[in-house]
């Protein structure tokens, strides 16, 4: 099923892709899987046994979290559980980050 919402290595033509040029995800969101390996601001560290809600990561480290996969990537690896660690000075065309804007709230008048 990725292959309807995400760019891998068996349908990207082994380049990225501009947005919104694949299905949105059922919550609405699109490109969350595959195109590019994301940057995190989060320190790699594994993740302790026991269940975790919305882990934090370490503190500190050597190496910063992506997430996700590329447009050279497995289809498997197109998913935001999927971690690696990377030095922070990489560079790659496959890795990019992701900008959110939050809507402004307009107050009721």
């Amino acid at each position: 099923m990725l292959g309807r919402f995400g760019w891998f290595q068996d349908n990207s033509g082994k380049h990225v892709h501009p947005p919104k040029e694949l299905r949105p995800s059922q919550r609405g969101l699109f490109d969350v899987q595959g195109n590019l390996f994301e940057w995190t601001h989060d320190w790699y560290s594994a993740y302790e046994a026991e269940a975790i809600t919305d882990p934090l990561g370490a503190k500190r480290g050597s190496d910063r979290v992506f997430r996700g996969g590329s447009w050279g990537s497995v289809a498997a690896d197109g998913r935001s559980a999927n971690r690696s660690p990377f030095g922070p000075t990489l560079r790659s065309d496959n890795v990019g980050f992701r900008l959110a804007l939050s809507p402004s709230l307009k107050s009721e008048e």
